[in-house]
């Protein structure tokens, strides 16, 4: 029955908010060290800027304007592969360098893919045939499954 202070219950009740002090620390520190990570950093913006694309993109197909909108899925498309994959300029990402991107060891089904997109951004860019909003979707939805299988492989 001495001071309240020297009750067992008081003092480990004080060392809860120094407890979450510390937590709170050391994931600033964790987060900050990742950020300034400069293979961490390239991919956390290229999927955030592919993200936003990609809403755009959703909201193109409902237009109708298929060469908008392929033209926005290729750039999506070379900005992400180069800022995440490769140590090549965005715009020196075709379909021909996509057998070069291979450097930690992509699927074919992935390589195929990433060949048929940009084959098709080729063909409404340069072609007279038509796309429709199915086929847009269709484009959309390999987009999103590249850029969901390529964060999967985050290698810091």
């Amino acid at each position: 029955d001495g001071p309240f202070y020297h009750n067992r219950f008081f003092l480990l009740f004080e060392t809860i908010p120094i407890f979450f002090a510390l937590i709170g620390l050391v994931s600033y520190s964790v987060s900050r060290y990742l950020k300034a990570h400069p293979m961490y950093a390239a991919s956390l913006a290229a999927s955030r800027q592919a993200q936003k694309g990609i809403v755009k993109a959703r909201a193109m197909i409902s237009d109708g304007k298929a060469t908008e909108f392929y033209e926005l899925v290729f750039r999506i498309l070379q900005d992400y592969l180069g800022k995440r994959r490769l140590k090549h300029y965005s715009s020196a990402i075709t379909s021909n360098i996509v057998d070069e991107i291979d450097t930690i060891g992509l699927s074919e089904d992935l390589t195929d893919r990433i060949k048929q997109l940009f084959n098709e951004c080729y063909i409404a860019r340069y072609a007279t045939e038509a796309f429709g909003a199915e086929d847009m979707r269709k484009s959309l939805e390999t987009l999103i499954y590249i850029i969901d299988n390529l964060d999967r492989k985050i290698q810091i």
